[in-house]
């Protein structure tokens, strides 16, 4: 539909009201189709705030950055760090959380 669209209206076949109608689109729809290729997608205007993880984050990517040096079987899994927040930081949240 988005390059139908675009493909209509930027070579004149068919006038921006025409499709508008035609699709059931809102004109903001269709100004926002004509001026990107592809559709943009969703996105915030802010990020997410994370109540239980925010304060466990610096000592994750400290993790992460000692594993950089790391054998690769000596590397942390997502559940291994899940297991150390628990066990180091006294980390209440959920394995889906972290």
């Amino acid at each position: 539909m988005w390059t139908d669209i675009r493909r209509r209206v930027l070579t004149g076949q068919t006038s921006k009201r025409a499709i508008c109608r035609e699709y059931n689109i809102h004109w903001r729809t269709l100004e926002k189709s004509l001026s990107h290729e592809e559709p943009p997608g969703y996105r915030t205007a802010q990020p997410r705030p994370r109540p239980v993880m925010e304060a466990f984050l610096p000592i994750i990517k400290e993790i992460l950055e000692q594993d950089k040096t790391a054998h690769l079987k000596q590397r942390h899994t997502a559940k291994r760090i899940y297991d150390r927040l628990r066990s180091e930081q006294q980390f209440a949240g959920s394995y889906s959380s972290a």
